[in-house]
């Protein structure tokens, strides 16, 4: 397994906004980015941000994202569970399948993913730096997106 001089991070949610911010922000880190559009990764690995096609939501997608990263690095520090996206509109005329979706994307699927790496940075003795979305806390009338872009430590 290949070993890594300097912190290796991966950071979910990667094709714009924040996620992609971050991945540009290297400061002597391996930076692993993730998003569903490959096309969005041209510009990051032209600054030399490793970059693998990922689907928070897909079990499947996860797995193999997490196995090339340890293959390719060998070895994960830091998790951003950074993807995410807001839903918006007043709460009785939202769908009930959209909210579920957003649900998937923003809250299961970190905790997902946390589950996933976790047993490999605990293996090499590093769990710091999981991030992972604060609890619920609606609005009045409104569904938000309060959980991919607000960190905090669990």
């Amino acid at each position: 397994m290949p070993s890594s001089d300097s912190p290796v991070v991966l950071i979910t949610g990667c094709s714009s906004g924040i996620g992609r911010a971050l991945a540009f922000h290297q400061q002597g880190h391996t930076i692993w980015a993730t998003a569903r559009k490959p096309e969005t990764f041209a510009e990051l690995k032209a600054q030399g941000v490793r970059t693998t096609q990922f689907d928070v939501t897909n079990a499947a997608s996860r797995d193999t994202a997490i196995q090339q990263i340890l293959a390719e690095s060998g070895t994960l520090d830091i998790l951003i569970n950074n993807a995410g996206y807001g839903l918006m509109g007043p709460l009785l005329e939202l769908d009930t399948d959209a909210i579920c979706a957003q649900l998937e994307t923003n809250t299961i699927a970190p905790i997902a993913l946390t589950q996933a790496v976790a047993p490999a940075m605990i293996a090499q003795g590093s769990v710091s730096g999981i991030f992972c979305p604060p609890p619920l806390a609606p609005e009045t009338g409104f569904l938000r997106h309060f959980w991919g872009k607000s960190w905090s430590f669990c």
